[in-house]
Parts: structure tokens; C-alpha cells; sequence
């Protein structure tokens, strides 16, 4: 075939075309057509386009290399967490810190931190998951005004600074109703307005006593009011918790209690007293309380003697700094006799170098963090010196330098 005859017949070709779809060729009506020729080579295949995927056994092996991966940076991913929650913990409590202080200056009474207390089921361990605001009420004098207090002769003899039922009795008149339940153990009471203040404390006979605290080992070394005079009172209560919301920590992150304390020893712990891992008088709650100035004025920790039944308040004059170790609820262990345990596949607060130290001055008040620079006194992790490495830790906190709360 010829070039004219082979261009003809192309030209045939596409008359066809527009004649049977015409819309697919025209363009501003029929006065002009434009054809578009495409030669085709004979015997050339068809240009199509294919995509290939992937095959069974590629596809495991790309799951396979990820798994590994994934594997390998799990570990890294779960102490970065880890890091992450304990910061952030540290920022929540100093900045509960200076919340609790400025309420105090606001109000001109004392202010702090309520820490409510848990105990572990397995080993009786106390922590700290939740942290309260404590704000002090009004002194209570009374329901009306005119009401009295009154010394009563105890008949309870020897006195005994052991026995709190051989301390001074006190009795209220009829206008202090609402005595029982507005006032606790552990408020001071000041009679007349003037003077000496005095511990209370309610006893589960119903009886109320008072005493100087510390309690004095002998009452000649009590100035005491006269027995059967009534006499105007105040009582200063004790910072409460607050009704407003707390602040939670972070999901498995806690205070370790039997980790913290004041100063450079292990002396002054929070603890359960722990019989058989169980805890026969275990700690309550622990308030912090700061003074209007700003000073962290006393540390109260109320206990509940299980085999006595019978509750108790303590309140430590602050002598040195409070140190409070933020860790995980994994790491709370300690053994019956108050032995850190440590094993191959343990790790205490005090070991994990991720955690940190919120350490709250007892002059000025202000919170710095600090990292947990726990050694081994002897260099072998499988025993472990409680007291010594906790001090160790406690001094390490005091002495860095403040991270701010990072």
C-alpha cells in the first residue's frame, strides 16, 4: 500500500468515528473538525499499565522487621514515659506548694498541702496518690457567745506522759454543742484568751484531755488552770482538707511515704507501723502547713491505732528540710522489718535514678526538684544499706542544683 492509499484510508477511518460519536469530536460546531491520528506500529503490544504487589511471603517479612523494631524501642519509649510523668509530678507539687502559701498570706491563717494516704494490700506500705488543699477554720469558741470551759479533777492517778487518760480532763458547758463534731484531736485550746496553749485530746470513751505538747514527763512542769473554774476558751483548729477538687498524680505515679522525711536520716519516716505485712496502726494523712509568712510551720501526721481504735495526731516542729520522693507505685517495697528489697527483677523508688526529689524548705518554704542520686554504699546492687543510701539520696537532693521544677 501506498503513502497516499494508507493516508485515505486513516482518513476513512476517522469519518466513521465522528459519525458515530459526534460530541467526542466536535468542537464550535461542525465547521471545524480537528483529527487526531495516532499511527500504531504493527506488532507493537499495547501500551497498558500493570501494578505488581507484594507477595505473601514479602509482606511477613516487612512485619517481621517492624516487630523487631518496635521491640527494640519499646524500653527506650517506656523510661522516657516514665521520666515524663515524674516531671510532670514534680510541677504539680510545687505548684501546689505555692498555691497552699498564698492561700495562707490571703486569708492570714495558716494553709497546706493535705496528703491523703494509701497503703499497699500486699506489704501495708503507705503513698501518696492524691494531694489536697488544707485550709485552717475560724477558731471555735463556742456556739453563742459566753461559753466556758472547765478543768476536771482526773481521778486516773499516777500521771503517766504514756497514758493519755491520766492527763488533765476538760469539760465543756452547754453552749459548746457542736464541740464533738467541729473539733478534733490534735487542736489547741487557750483558756481565757491568754496563756499557755494546750494539745486536745478525744478519747473514744468520750472523755476530752488536754497537755502540753511535746508532753512534758512530769505535771509540775505544766501550768494548768485551776480545776472547777469556767473559764472563756478558744481552739484553734487544725488545717482541714479542702472540699475543692485535688490534685491526682499522674496514672502510677506516687508519693513514696516510707522513703520520705526530714532532713539527712531515714529517722523520720512516714510509715505504717507493719506487723506480718499488715499495718496495725497505719498512717491516715500527712498536712503540710505553712505559716501566713510563708514558713512551713509543722508537718501533722494522723495515724489510726487499729488495736486500740483509736485515732492520733502528731504535729513535727520542721528542723531541717522535708524531703518528698516522687516514684512509681511499683517501686514501693520494703520488707516486715523495714528492709528495702532488692532483687534482679526489683527496683525500689530509692534506686530508679528516673525518679525525683520535691524537697520543701522549712525557713523560707520554696520547693525545688532535684534528681535521685541513689548509690549503693558497697557497690553491689543485690544488698543495700536502707538509712545510709537514703541519706545518701536526701543529701544529694539538697545539695544539686534546683531543676525549677522541669
Amino acid at each position: 500500500m501506498s503513502r497516499e492509499e494508507a493516508k485515505h484510508v486513516t482518513v476513512q477511518r476517522s469519518v466513521r468515528t465522528f459519525n458515530r460519536k459526534p460530541e467526542a469530536c466536535a468542537r464550535g460546531g461542525r465547521a471545524r473538525l480537528r483529527l487526531a491520528v495516532k499511527r500504531q506500529k504493527p506488532g507493537q503490544p499495547l501500551n497498558r499499565s500493570r501494578s505488581r504487589g507484594l507477595t505473601l511471603m514479602e509482606l511477613l517479612v516487612v512485619v517481621a522487621v517492624m516487630v523487631i523494631l518496635l521491640g527494640a524501642a519499646l524500653p527506650l519509649l517506656k523510661i522516657g514515659l516514665a521520666g515524663r510523668r515524674t516531671r510532670e509530678v514534680s510541677r504539680q507539687l510545687s505548684t501546689y506548694v505555692e498555691l497552699a502559701k498564698s492561700v495562707a498570706a490571703e486569708t492570714g491563717r495558716e494553709a497546706g498541702l493535705f496528703l491523703q494516704v494509701d497503703a499497699l494490700p500486699e506489704n501495708g506500705l503507705p503513698y501518696v496518690s492524691e494531694v489536697f488543699l488544707a485550709e485552717t477554720p475560724r477558731p471555735y469558741a463556742g456556739d453563742v457567745v459566753g461559753a466556758r470551759a472547765m478543768r476536771l479533777p482526773n481521778t486516773n492517778t499516777p500521771y503517766n506522759p504514756n497514758d493519755v487518760t491520766t492527763y488533765p480532763r476538760i469539760g465543756f458547758d452547754a453552749l459548746s454543742a457542736s464541740f464533738s463534731y467541729l473539733v478534733h484531736s490534735g487542736d489547741q485550746i487557750k483558756f481565757d484568751y491568754r496563756g499557755t496553749l494546750y494539745t486536745l485530746y478525744l478519747h473514744t470513751s468520750g472523755d476530752i484531755y488536754f497537755n502540753l505538747y511535746p508532753i512534758p514527763p512530769s505535771l509540775n512542769d505544766v501550768p494548768l488552770p485551776p480545776t472547777g473554774v469556767a473559764l472563756p476558751y478558744q481552739i484553734f483548729r487544725q488545717p482541714e482538707k479542702s472540699s475543692s477538687a485535688p490534685l491526682e498524680l499522674a496514672s502510677g505515679a506516687v508519693i513514696d511515704l516510707s522513703m520520705s522525711g526530714f532532713g539527712l536520716t531515714a529517722e523520720n519516716r512516714f510509715d505504717n507501723v507493719i506487723v506480718n505485712n499488715v499495718a496495725t496502726i497505719e498512717t491516715e494523712s500527712v498536712v503540710i502547713v505553712f505559716s501566713p509568712s510563708g514558713q512551713m510551720t509543722r508537718v501533722m501526721v494522723n495515724k489510726y491505732d487499729r488495736a486500740n481504735d483509736l485515732q492520733m495526731s502528731v504535729s513535727d516542729i520542721p528542723t531541717g528540710t522535708l524531703h518528698l520522693l516522687i516514684g512509681g507505685i511499683d517501686g514501693v517495697l520494703l520488707d516486715d522489718i523495714g528492709n528495702v528489697i532488692v532483687g534482679d527483677d526489683l527496683e525500689t523508688n530509692i534506686e530508679n535514678p528516673d525518679n525525683l526529689w520535691v524537697s520543701i524548705g522549712h525557713q523560707s518554704g520554696r520547693a525545688t526538684t532535684a534528681e535521685n542520686g541513689w548509690t549503693s554504699d558497697d557497690g553491689d546492687p543485690t544488698t543495700l544499706s536502707d538509712h545510709t543510701n537514703m541519706a545518701l539520696a536526701r543529701q544529694f537532693a539538697q545539695s544539686s542544683e534546683a531543676m525549677g521544677g522541669r
